[in-house]
């Protein structure tokens, strides 16, 4: 038996379900066609440097991440 894995950072999901048997995704499923089952919680958490809160800023809201250096 082989598996294969491929990973892909596709945040519009324009994953095409016929290319696989298996998809793990985080976030909303885009294709009512698919059926979904949660695997685990996905909990996040956002950090940062005091340095760059000094310079930047502490965003107060998600919305704020927009305007500061994530990656």
């Amino acid at each position: 038996m082989e598996f294969s894995l491929t990973l892909l950072d596709d945040p519009a999901g324009g994953i095409r379900s016929d290319r696989w048997d298996v998809i793990v995704r985080i976030g909303p499923l885009a294709d009512s066609a698919l059926s979904m089952w949660r695997l685990a919680p996905n909990r996040r958490i956002v950090c940062a440097a005091l340095s760059y809160l000094a310079i930047h800023g502490h965003p107060t809201h998600p919305q704020d991440l927009v305007r500061h250096i994530c990656g």
